[in-house]
């Protein structure tokens, strides 16, 4: 109890200074508010339903049916909207989503030699994910996207693979639920997409994170990630949890650039349905400020044996193993405990 005071205040600070700090940085296209808020980190987490375009493992966890709808102004330039469903099954769960980045202009038009060009540029994928407990507190998942892609009115698409892990462990001074976490994932796996007489490689990416639970409400989240044809990408975030159903989140990501992303949550309680709001932002200062906004629904029942109660509810009715996000959500909303950076 000493400890959240001070945790508190830090994440406070890291919210208003780090936006400074960011106004010199760029950003990265992240699955949603909550992973955006975190500096993008999340190889190690299952916070969220979207979390499977980080590491397909990650909804594994999933209680029951989890939905998020995203809206991200990136840039200044881009609309970037996303959408994602998941399903939990006897064994296993699926997930399935759409993601749709384009132009916030009109096409326009331009001439070059005489001949007349229009600009345009928009790319749609569409995901498939299974993930599966193999063992207690291992998790596996694989994911298959299809990517269809315009630029400059030129067409190509392509048919990509991630495949990741997940590994948690319990301490024996720690909480309940898993207290350490080790992932592994390893993306955009296949062809090149072909744009007219070009071939565009996509860009594979192998990623390792850990995730730490010092303390319940307090969630530490750490990747680094390998690209090819890029420099390494570091990123490091933070949430805590205080009492009225809000959660503060922070993270710094670094691509060539530093980037320091801040974000909010809150949850909506209602009968056998949760609500998220979630919101981040960041800034670069060469375009104008990036926005995520991203809605998430949860539905459960009465049945499901750890799903987010208070602490006193847990221990006095579930004996049992929470999973990796149980207690960070019991605070504020991690219900789905599942959610390409291309």
């Amino acid at each position: 109890m000493n400890f959240r005071l001070p945790l508190c205040c830090i994440l406070i600070v890291c919210l208003i200074v780090g936006q400074v700090i960011a106004r010199q940085s760029g950003v990265l296209l992240q699955p949603d508010a909550v992973a955006y808020g975190m500096g993008g980190a999340g190889i190690a987490a299952s916070k969220t339903v979207s979390y499977y375009l980080l590491n397909p493992a990650a909804n594994a966890s999933l209680k029951s049916i989890a939905y998020s709808i995203s809206h991200t102004y990136w840039l200044g330039v881009f609309n970037f909207e996303q959408a994602q469903a998941g399903f939990k099954l006897r064994y296993g769960a699926i997930t399935a989503g759409v993601r749709y980045l384009y132009l916030d202009t009109k096409p326009t038009v331009y001439n070059d030699n005489n001949d007349t060009h229009v600009l345009t540029f928009n790319n749609v994928t569409l995901a498939g994910s299974y993930a599966l407990s193999v063992q207690k507190h291992f998790r596996s998942g694989i994911t298959m996207k299809y990517i269809s892609e315009e630029i400059a009115q030129e067409k190509g698409n392509a048919l990509l693979f991630d495949a990741g892990v997940q590994k948690g462990f319990v301490l024996p001074a720690g909480s309940t639920g898993e207290d350490l976490t080790f992932g592994l994932s390893v993306r955009n796996i296949g062809s090149a997409v072909k744009l007219g007489s070009q071939e565009v490689k996509p860009v594979l990416s192998i990623s390792a994170g850990v995730r730490y639970v010092p303390i319940d409400p307090l969630c530490i989240l750490a990747d680094i990630e390998k690209q090819s044809e890029r420099h390494s990408i570091g990123a490091f975030g933070a949430s805590y949890s205080l009492p009225a159903n809000i959660e503060l989140r922070s993270g710094v990501q670094l691509q060539e650039r530093l980037s320091v992303q801040s974000g909010i949550g809150v949850k909506l309680n209602f009968k056998a349905v949760d609500v998220f709001l979630d919101y981040s932002f960041s800034y670069a200062s060469f375009v104008e400020t990036s926005h995520w906004l991203t809605v998430r629904i949860s539905y459960w029942n009465s049945h499901t044996s750890v799903y987010p109660e208070s602490v006193s509810e847990k221990e006095s009715k579930l004996p049992v193993t929470l999973e990796p996000d149980d207690l960070e959500e019991s605070s504020i909303g991690k219900s789905e405990t599942n959610t390409l950076t291309e």
